[in-house]
């Protein structure tokens, strides 16, 4: 995708693994837990969870599912 304008304004950068719609699915506690993960909107659309401490934190697990 060719970047019109900023430090990289005239480049082409490949992009991967661009995040489209963040959502929270509950609050963890730090005992054993069970979330509804939604569906991903288009088959094409892959969706990954994160583990966040507080809100804001650092990611501390991540899985692709």
């Amino acid at each position: 995708m060719p970047i019109r304008a900023g430090e990289n304004g005239g480049r082409t950068l490949p992009h991967r693994n661009i995040v489209r719609q963040l959502q929270a699915v509950g609050t963890w506690s730090g005992k054993v837990a069970s979330f509804p993960v939604p569906a991903s909107p288009s088959p094409v659309y892959r969706t990954a969870v994160l583990v966040q401490a507080g809100k804001g934190g650092p990611i501390v697990a991540a899985a692709r599912l």
